[in-house]
């Protein structure tokens, strides 16, 4: 079985960095645009239709409270959690296409 160089590891390495960096659109510091990195892997760009959240946002509901909060040490998590939920919901009103995925610095 063949060992492959070192150069080889990285290279390959590298190569796939760029196509996952392409796919999601980061750019890395050969690329200026999401479409020359693709286009340097003859990947084809399809567009995505963002969904916003519009029509959900006045239809969430968070309890107050709950008989199965999560306590521990006197400290109710769930209410935290509670807080975060609501707090994200703002932020949708404001801004309705928040993504967990892209998003995430700002959620948190």
């Amino acid at each position: 079985m063949a060992t492959k160089s070192l150069r080889a590891q990285v290279s390959k390495s590298k190569a796939l960095d760029d196509i996952t960096n392409a796919i999601i659109g980061k750019q890395n510091y050969a690329t200026s645009a999401r479409e020359s990195a693709m286009s340097s892997f003859n990947i084809k760009i399809s567009s995505k239709q963002i969904f916003t959240w519009n029509h959900v946002i006045q239809k969430m509901e968070i309890k107050e409270n709950s008989t199965k909060d999560w306590i521990n040490d006197g400290h109710n998590f769930s209410d935290d959690f509670r807080k975060f939920q609501k707090s994200i919901i703002e932020k949708l009103k404001t801004d309705p296409t928040l993504s967990y995925a892209t998003d995430i610095e700002s959620i948190m």
